[in-house]
């Protein structure tokens, strides 16, 4: 299989929510690389395709399984935007990445030691509902606030076509941001988990959300399409 290495690079930084996601099984499947992850808490889920249009010579069934896509990140950012010939030799468990005038070897790790795979959206979450559309940069923004705050928790309340994105508790320190978007009313509160997911959402995303469900988003661009869900805090009665 050949890809642009930074194109790659992007691909299993944003599956693997920047390295939250420790190992993924990458797959080739019509309709492109294709992966499918959960956190280690299970509080975070990521699909993710990188379209055929950015691959070149992938055989059917080309698939390989890595245990750190943090050292696979920092091995694909070697060769810049070069573009590289990824070699998979399944009998010796190694997958070779080839530029010109580098090569790295990499250990392969099998699928069935690799606990973050899924294999589809758990049958029990539905979004029957109609998504609204928001800047990633919103999200960002409350990153940086919790930072400030040393509050890790993120409140989202939609109300009268408003919404409210809050970091921090009521009569203490708190940032609020607010949107004008056509979204249901709903309220939910999330953490760390979700810091972990906006890290590497880029652009306008599509977003559905209602109180006290998990939170989906979805990305695409010319490269990839990418989707990530997140499980809020829900208070135990």
């Amino acid at each position: 299989m050949k890809v642009k290495a930074n194109q790659l690079y992007d691909f299993v930084r944003k599956t693997s929510f920047n390295g939250a996601i420790p190992g993924s099984v990458y797959k080739m499947t019509e309709l492109g690389l294709e992966n499918f992850n959960k956190t280690p808490d299970t509080m975070g889920i990521a699909h993710g395709i990188l379209c055929k249009s950015n691959i070149k010579d992938a055989a059917a069934g080309f698939s390989f399984g890595i245990g750190s896509n943090d050292k696979l990140m920092k091995c694909l950012k070697e060769f810049g935007e070069e573009e590289i010939d990824i070699i998979v030799n399944e009998t010796v468990g190694r997958m070779h990445l080839v530029g010109k005038g580098l090569q790295v070897e990499c250990v392969m790790t099998s699928p069935a030691m690799i606990d973050s795979t899924l294999e589809q959206v758990p049958e029990s979450l539905h979004w029957d509902f109609e998504p609204f559309v928001i800047n990633s940069d919103t999200f960002k923004k409350a990153v940086n606030y919790a930072r400030i705050l040393e509050n890790n928790t993120l409140k989202l309340k939609a109300e009268n076509g408003e919404l409210m994105v809050v970091n921090g508790e009521t009569n203490f320190d708190q940032f609020t941001q607010k949107f004008k978007v056509a979204a249901p009313d709903f309220e939910a509160e999330y953490g760390e988990a979700l810091q972990s997911v906006v890290g590497v959402l880029e652009g306008p995303l599509r977003c559905w959300a209602q109180s006290n469900y998990p939170l989906k988003f979805e990305e695409e661009s010319t490269a990839y399409k990418f989707m990530a869900i997140v499980a809020p805090i829900v208070a135990k009665e």
